[in-house]
């Protein structure tokens, strides 16, 4: 998983889960 943006929000995507 990549937290680069540094945000706390989550989001399913296709691949699995992501940040926002």
């Amino acid at each position: 998983m990549d937290k680069t943006l540094g945000t706390v929000k989550f989001f399913n995507s296709e691949k699995g889960f992501g940040f926002i």
